[in-house]
């Protein structure tokens, strides 16, 4: 769009880069069953399952936010999982952890209002 500013689209892209680099360094930890993660999913209680699902929701929400045609869907995916991730923080009295899903929350309603102000297209897309 000639009329929109281009620090939108240089913000747009910085930010689904970078949440996109997160989530997915996140999700592969989460699918190839590193401690960190599964250590964590088994002190929460939840089932090892649980771990590969959240694992491949992340992946796939990461690449998703790459593209400019998928990149609403990958952010609307993202933070579902960044509202399981902070309930999961208050249910188990983790509130120094709080901070990982408050700014990566943030970071995708960033994303979202970029994208409905006229975020940048993808030719490819």
């Amino acid at each position: 769009m000639p009329d929109q500013p281009r620090w939108r689209d240089h913000l747009l892209l910085v930010c689904s880069v970078a949440v996109g680099l997160i989530f997915g360094v996140s999700g592969l930890q989460k699918l190839f069953y590193l401690d960190v993660p599964a250590g964590e999913f088994a002190v929460w209680g939840y089932p090892r399952w649980l771990l590969f699902a959240v694992g491949a929701a992340e992946l796939l929400g990461a690449l998703l936010l790459q593209r400019a045609r998928w990149r609403v869907l990958g952010a609307w995916m993202l933070s579902g999982v960044v509202v399981a991730a902070a309930y999961t923080h208050l249910r188990h009295v983790e509130y120094a952890a709080m901070w990982r899903p408050v700014i990566l929350g943030a970071m995708l309603v960033l994303i979202l209002w970029l994208v409905r102000r006229g975020g940048a297209v993808d030719p490819a897309g």
